[in-house]
């Protein structure tokens, strides 16, 4: 389809077709009247699709069909050969060669299919006329004319027969025949004859008394029992529909919704709120059901939260940004953090040197959480780099009494055996252990806290 769009069976302009509506007939619509192509019955406004054709019966009898051109939607007898056809399907042989129901699908060259037998043969000589154009002083191109067909040949057209008398599309012995007479029968094309009876040969239907030329026999059968008019079954309330006719007693098609629906008198749609497609009350006015608006599910403890919503966590409380059981907005221990690493939902104290991390916050201080491939996150806790050592310009002083300074090759210093030495070196030593002892007491607590948990 140039729109890219196929809808039942149609190349159509639209995507898709509302409810109730089809687009068989090339724009979306209700069903369709008898003779559009459809694909499934409820596309016809009749509710029968029969050879691919809204239909005016459910289906047709044999030798019959309901898509031949020029009667398309009402079932017609296929014809014979020799029959005027415009399509194959028109044909009980299947072939329409050169306008007429034939034998074969194709003539040998220099051949055409003729009346009345729908063989191939030779084409009848055409007599060319010569005519001139009175302005002209040339004479024109000559036109060809058909000769005059004899008797028995089919026309169209009186001026087409030799007897100028063209009855039952056959040129004719005479003008028109005294019923039931036909100048078409079978075996007696060109005279007025009466139909064939019961068993006799035949290629059409007119050919027979009863109207019913067998094409499993060609022979005439007996009269056809006529298919009875079925009646649609009405639709169910509450089923789609394009109009009233279609839905029970006392059911009308509602102009917005397009389903059969119990309305109130004088009304084409249900009052302002209500519907006839609500599940439990189909083809009634009821109110339409409000939505039940669905719960935001809580966020689990450990998960990362926002401060300033700390409602969306299962506990009721976001610490560190993360939900937290602390029973707080805060961590009871200020020294502890909700979101250390392994330890997310809980209090705990930072991690210690060596430990995996995600980030710094994970960390004792002064640790940082640095790059180590050989973590399962990707980092540890270890101490900052050492800063490199800035030395001030040397400033020679004057000697105390007891200290003896010692100029090294190298530009140092040491301090020598005087009173005060060893003094110096006391004191440059305490840092350090208060450094170890406040890392043997966090490695304390922290056991402490994991025995808790």
């Amino acid at each position: 389809c140039a729109s890219t769009f196929c809808v039942d069976g149609a190349c159509c302009g639209t995507q898709s077709c509302g409810d109730g509506m089809f687009c068989n007939s090339g724009t979306c619509g209700p069903p369709s009247d008898p003779g559009t192509p459809c694909t499934s019955a409820e596309q016809c406004n009749t509710g029968f699709c029969v050879d691919l054709t809204c239909c005016t019966t459910i289906t047709c009898t044999a030798g019959k069909r309901c898509d031949i051109p020029g009667s398309e939607g009402v079932c017609t007898a296929t014809s014979g050969n020799g029959t005027p056809c415009t399509d194959p399907g028109q044909c009980t042989s299947g072939f329409c060669t050169d306008g007429v129901c034939c034998v074969a699908e194709a003539c040998p060259i220099g051949q055409v299919c003729t009346a009345p037998n729908g063989q191939c043969a030779l084409p009848p000589t055409r007599t060319p006329t010569a005519t001139a154009t009175p302005t002209l002083t040339l004479t024109t191109t000559p036109t060809m004319t058909p000769t005059p067909q004899p008797t028995g040949a089919m026309c169209a057209d009186p001026r087409q027969c030799q007897s100028g008398n063209c009855v039952n599309n056959t040129c004719c012995s005479t003008g028109p025949c005294p019923t039931p007479q036909r100048c078409d029968i079978l075996g007696s094309e060109g005279s007025c004859t009466l139909p064939i009876g019961p068993g006799g040969e035949c290629r059409k239907d007119t050919d027979c008394t009863t109207g019913n030329c067998d094409p499993s026999t060609n022979s005439c059968g007996a009269v056809k029992t006529p298919t009875p008019t079925v009646t649609p079954t009405p639709k169910a309330p509450g089923s789609s529909c394009t109009s009233s006719n279609q839905c029970p007693d006392g059911y009308t098609c509602s102009s917005d919704e397009r389903v059969c629906c119990n309305l109130p008198a004088g009304s084409t749609t249900c009052p302002t709120g209500e519907s006839c497609k609500v599940e439990g009350s189909l083809g009634d006015c009821t109110l339409k059901p409000t939505a039940t608006p669905t719960p935001t599910p809580l966020i689990p403890i450990g998960s990362p939260c926002d401060p300033n919503n700390p409602d969306a966590c299962e506990t009721g409380f976001c610490v560190n940004s993360v939900c937290c059981d602390s029973n707080s907005d805060t961590c009871p221990d200020p020294t502890t953090r909700c979101d250390v690493y392994g330890f997310e939902g809980s209090c705990a104290p930072p991690l210690l040197e060596g430990d995996e991390c995600q980030k710094n916050t994970d960390c004792e201080d002064p640790l940082l959480c640095t790059l180590d491939q050989t973590s399962s996150t990707g980092a540890r806790c270890l101490p900052p780099p050492a800063p490199t050592p800035t030395f001030p310009p040397f400033t020679p002083r004057p000697t105390e009494p007891g200290v003896q300074v010692v100029t090294s090759q190298g530009g140092g210093c040491s301090i020598g055996q005087g009173p005060d030495g060893a003094q110096v070196w006391v004191l440059s030593i305490v840092p350090i252990a208060l450094w170890l002892r406040r890392r043997q007491l966090h490695r304390v607590r922290s056991a402490v806290h994991r025995g808790h948990e």
